[in-house]
């Protein structure tokens, strides 16, 4: 009597090399894409959440599956391969500058809680935000110093410089 071999680990491995990330990543997306043209086409007419959670998502994962093809060619791939190399120190900084932006943001709160950029947390880190980014710095220097001119002035200046 002849024994049956068992395939091999190596042999289920070629089996299945078609399933990686990208194609994983794909198929998520035209199955997104699926479900939200059919909840289109059957539900209301007039879009809910899901609606549109459903939409946007099956539109990211369709332009996030171009990335898979981009990394075929070396001179496209190097965006990824940059930001591969740089999440860690990336989010180390992320992680040591977190309680210091999160400590600011509740102390505007405090001090500048009648300006319309801090009146409460949520607002407070946004405008923040939008200060580092460069969009509210003309009005922050009108705005926060009417509140209180020496601080209004004090952390604009100090924010700009270290962040």
């Amino acid at each position: 009597k002849e024994k049956k071999e068992k395939p091999c680990a190596k042999q289920n491995v070629k089996r299945f090399q078609w399933v990686d990330k990208a194609n994983i990543m794909i198929f998520a997306g035209n199955l997104i894409q699926l479900t939200s043209s059919l909840v289109n086409l059957v539900g209301p007419s007039d879009r809910n959440i899901i609606q549109n959670l459903l939409m946007g998502g099956g539109c990211f994962f369709a332009w996030l599956s171009i990335v898979s093809y981009l990394q075929i060619n070396s001179e496209y791939n190097l965006m990824f391969l940059t930001l591969l190399k740089s999440i860690p120190t990336l989010a180390r900084f992320m992680i040591s500058v977190m309680p210091v932006f999160v400590g600011i943001g509740f102390l505007l709160c405090c001090v500048f809680w009648r300006s319309e950029y801090f009146p409460r947390a949520s607002k407070a880190f946004f405008s923040q935000f939008s200060l580092i980014l460069g969009d509210i710095v003309v009005d922050s220097f009108t705005n926060l110093p009417v509140i209180n001119f020496a601080l209004g002035n004090l952390y604009i200046y100090i924010f700009v410089t270290f962040f």
